[in-house]
């Protein structure tokens, strides 16, 4: 068994042998302009794979589907604990008649910048305390 470190924005993921590591996506779409509901999907796509297979083998793990955005602690509360079970607990799977034995990190989740403050329980960047990395409450200019 080999092993290997990863560095990921500042932090080290320390895979080792067969252990894969995944990146999450999650974005609000309007199904049709004149439509009120909306569609916001979870996908995975497998950081090991190289680019365009990974491309081509992106997963959809999760779906809401409504009139308004999801409250995305309850969307997300069921498949955040099973990929927290996925890091621990390793998964066995087949390749070519061989059998694997990995564990599942999840080190990285995109989103643009609407959808990134709901998933990280934010105020969006344009309201009073809506900067990530710092405590100012921030400025509002007046306009005439």
């Amino acid at each position: 068994m080999h092993k290997t470190s990863t560095f990921y924005f500042g932090f080290v993921l320390d895979l080792q042998g067969h252990d894969i590591s995944c990146q999450l996506n999650t974005d609000g779409v309007r199904l049709f302009k004149s439509a009120e509901n909306n569609v916001w999907p979870i996908y995975l796509s497998i950081n090991e794979m190289p680019y365009k297979k990974r491309r081509r083998n992106t997963a959809l793990c999760g779906i809401w589907y409504g009139s308004h955005k999801p409250n995305l602690t309850t969307f997300l509360r069921p498949f955040v604990s099973k990929c927290n079970v996925l890091q621990h607990e390793p998964i066995q799977w087949k390749h070519e008649g061989q059998l694997y034995t990995s564990r599942v990190f999840f080190p990285l989740f995109t989103a643009d910048s609407v959808a990134r403050p709901m998933v990280q329980g934010f105020k969006q960047h344009n309201g009073y305390y809506g900067c990530p990395w710092c405590l100012c409450p921030g400025e509002r200019p007046k306009v005439q």
